[in-house]
């Protein structure tokens, strides 16, 4: 069952799903109808996120033979790549194309492993104490209530299992320029606008939280997380208006400080 105020954020990524085509272009243009249109995108989520293997590497033996949830797969690209590594994945998205094109990746890539349902993550239908890992990927930043998701996580881990999530950087030099920029240059700051909520402006998703490290820390605690560890990182492209992300050691400098990603790692009690 999705809430009321979740039926707003269904609705638009149901128009706007996430394919890696430029948002721009009509829906019909954007929706994968080959199997070379799945691996274009099973593709791109790793070519976007330089960081994106390496994750996975790091928490392998987390993932390993486990039964985990991908909470918010989408078109199933990141669920393609932790079938390679867990037992069972159960895969839950927001909106029916996203499961219903999920579906097709895994039949194109003859994975058995994954099993997909339309699911709202702030109402999580899954026995309590039930998975190993939970691994989640610029999800819960766009739902109405994150804070929901995260304690519903903590409910379906079993004892000492464990969770992965990105969200979105609040200090980011993303947010901070662009939010600058729309406030100030265009004259945004007149028309009711603040550095919450201008992301509007710049962020895709009807809800787009943005988080302080310091923030996202507080809130796993407060949870009753354990072994919580917040870091940053970015997505493949620039950093800075005249510096790349990831192809100079001062673009990677700066990812890592700077980023538009925080990526929290957190343990159930």
């Amino acid at each position: 069952m999705t809430t009321k105020e979740n039926k707003k954020n269904q609705d638009f990524w149901t128009l706007n799903p996430m394919t890696y085509v430029d948002f721009k272009k009509p829906l019909n243009k954007r929706l994968p109808k080959e199997k070379k249109h799945f691996n274009t995108i099973n593709q791109k989520l790793i070519i976007s996120n330089p960081d994106f293997l390496r994750i996975i590497q790091k928490y392998k033996k987390k993932i390993n033979g486990k039964t985990i949830l991908d909470l918010g797969c989408g078109f199933g690209a990141s669920s393609v790549i932790l079938s390679r590594f867990a037992k069972k994945i159960f895969a839950i998205d927001l909106t029916y194309p996203a499961i219903k094109n999920a579906k097709k990746n895994m039949k194109i890539n003859k994975i058995k492993n994954v099993n997909l349902k339309q699911m709202d993550a702030e109402n999580l239908n899954f026995k309590n104490n039930y998975f190993d890992f939970i691994f989640s990927w610029g999800v819960i930043h766009h739902s109405h209530n994150p804070t929901k998701i995260l304690v519903n996580i903590k409910k379906k881990l079993k004892k000492n299992g464990a969770c992965f999530i990105m969200v979105y950087n609040l200090f980011s030099f993303r947010y901070i320029f662009l939010s600058t920029y729309y406030l100030f240059l265009r004259g945004y700051i007149f028309k009711g606008y603040n550095f919450t909520s201008i992301c509007k402006k710049f962020t895709d998703g009807h809800y787009n939280k943005h988080y302080s490290i310091f923030e996202m820390r507080k809130v796993l605690k407060k949870i009753g997380y354990k072994n919580i560890n917040v870091s940053y990182g970015h997505h493949k492209g620039r950093i800075l208006p005249f510096l790349k992300s990831h192809d100079t050691w001062l673009g990677r400098f700066f990812s890592r400080y700077f980023g538009y990603f925080l990526y929290a790692y957190f343990e159930k009690k």
